[in-house]
């Protein structure tokens, strides 16, 4: 199954978070449906901000995707393989294939949760971008090493 490997690292600052996602996906199947990662986005961290100010979130969109799907209706959920800390939260946005529908920027938990809608065409659609967000609240303390698997799953819709 397609996932991203999470890996964050402590820093000094109580208010500051390093993540890391390693992308390992060579490709997931679900009745010749497929979905495959580019690779790896670079590390995300979360740093200080004005006193009284939400910590800024780091970004990254540095990675595409390639979804093949053989019947129309198919839909793509995504999911957390273990919680993020608390206090800390990541969120995925994919762009979606021609007439089908993104859902936006989806917060990741451990449920699957649909990152792109119903895709109306069967066919093979590459170089769609894919933006990981990493939000942390200044709870969250300093945050040992995470490692975790954003799991992205064709199936059928709606």
């Amino acid at each position: 199954m397609p996932h991203s490997r999470v890996r964050g690292s402590a820093p000094s600052a109580l208010s500051a978070l390093s993540l890391a996602l390693l992308i390992l996906v060579p490709c997931a199947s679900l009745a010749a449906q497929t979905i495959a990662v580019s690779g790896d986005p670079g590390p995300l961290t979360v740093g200080t901000a004005t006193p009284g100010a939400p910590l800024d979130p780091a970004s990254d969109a540095s990675t595409t995707y390639t979804v093949t799907t053989t019947a129309p209706g198919q839909k793509i959920v995504a999911r957390l393989d273990a919680p993020m800390p608390a206090g800390v939260t990541l969120s995925i946005l994919l762009t979606a294939p021609g007439g089908a529908a993104s859902a936006g920027e989806v917060v990741l938990s451990t449920i699957d949760q649909t990152v792109v809608g119903s895709i109306p065409t069967p066919d093979s659609y590459a170089g769609l971008t894919i933006t990981y967000r990493l939000k942390a609240s200044t709870s969250a303390g300093s945050i040992p090493t995470t490692a975790g698997s954003v799991v992205l799953t064709v199936v059928p819709g709606p």
